[in-house]
């Protein structure tokens, strides 16, 4: 992830974790602001997902932790 012109540019990764997202995990939970989010994996592993940098434009990057 970096930034040019100003703008936010996705790195390799944010294009992985945006499939995993949506073909691969399935939503627990979210805190009220939305920026952090519990999901299951199809391996039946507890994943967070936030956005540690979001005052950047989009939210920044995405970052993944597998919880449990």
């Amino acid at each position: 992830m970096g930034i040019e012109n100003g703008k936010v540019i996705a790195d390799n990764n944010c294009p992985d974790i945006k499939s995993m997202i949506q073909n691969e995990f399935t939503k627990i939970d979210s805190t009220d602001d939305g920026w952090t989010i519990r999901s299951q994996g199809t391996d039946e592993t507890i994943w967070k997902l936030s956005y540690p940098e979001s005052h950047l434009h989009g939210g920044g990057p995405p970052k993944r932790v597998q919880l449990e």
